[in-house]
């Protein structure tokens, strides 16, 4: 089954088995979209075993030393290595979506949470810069092409039942399952996180929804191969997202104005 866009609206076609999946509801404000928009987005990889590329990036930097450390959550944890027994909650890399979306929870959205459709868009922008200083992403999922922008699957299904509430604690992907985190002692990974939030947290929901499938993204260039018809499970690839973060990101002002929370304020949480 395919998804469907008109060339022109590039809206999914009426009626298509899709529509509950991929639409997000519309509404007549601005305050009622921020109200009702409980269905969202998401993405699924298995990326394989992550290569570090040679050199240093150009905004965070860091090497992952150290057996042990604490997780985001506060907690002492074993890293994972070879014929060591696996600990419960610290992932190695490459992470899951909803440990890199946990790690954002913990760190910033204890007070007010954040949104489903925040944590998508952010977790997609970390990818997108660690991508533009390494061969391979950071995360075992490429982000999908779903109607309003891109999405990881996983992450998708472990916070869909929020729907438009704000997450204020780290979520499990399993009833008996613990969170998920970023390794603390990855220096690079989680300086990631912090200088992601640092350039777009301020930004509400759908500002960076609309950011991240206006013309010229990675997610409009897959839609636009496929006559804004594609496939279920399309995946975004690095190379396209790369190119988009580079091109795109470096010098946007959406990035220091406009597009924050509704009251005004660069905020802590969505």
């Amino acid at each position: 089954m395919s998804r469907a866009w008109g060339e022109a609206s590039k809206e999914p076609v009426q009626g298509s088995d899709d529509a509950e999946r991929t639409a997000r509801p519309e509404a007549a404000s601005r305050r009622d979209r921020s109200r009702d928009h409980g269905r969202q987005d998401c993405d699924r990889r298995d990326n394989g075993k992550t290569e570090r590329a040679i050199g240093k990036s150009p905004v965070w930097e860091g090497r992952r030393e150290g057996a042990r450390g604490k997780d985001d959550g506060g907690r002492e944890v074993e890293r994972r290595e070879e014929g060591r027994r696996e600990t419960v909650g610290v992932m190695p890399i490459p992470y899951s979506p909803l440990a890199a979306a946990n790690s954002f929870i913990a760190q910033f959205g204890a007070e007010r949470g954040i949104e489903h459709m925040k944590l998508q868009k952010l977790v997609y922008c970390a990818h997108g810069w660690w991508l533009t200083a390494n061969r391979t992403s950071f995360l075992n999922e490429r982000p999908q092409v779903w109607k309003h922008g891109p999405v990881f699957n996983s992450l998708y299904h472990v916070l869909k039942p929020f729907g438009g509430m704000p997450i204020s604690t780290p979520q499990s992907s399993g009833p008996f399952s613990e969170p998920e985190f970023i390794d603390r002692d990855d220096a690079a990974v989680t300086g990631l996180i912090r200088w992601v939030w640092s350039r777009y947290g301020h930004l509400t929901s759908f500002a960076l929804s609309d950011m991240t499938h206006r013309p010229g993204t990675a997610w409009s260039r897959v839609a636009a191969e496929r006559n804004y018809s594609v496939p279920n499970g399309l995946e975004i690839p690095d190379e396209y997202v790369r190119d988009e973060f580079i091109t795109q990101h470096a010098l946007d002002p959406m990035f220091t104005q406009g597009g924050r929370d509704d009251d005004g304020r660069g905020s802590s949480a969505a």
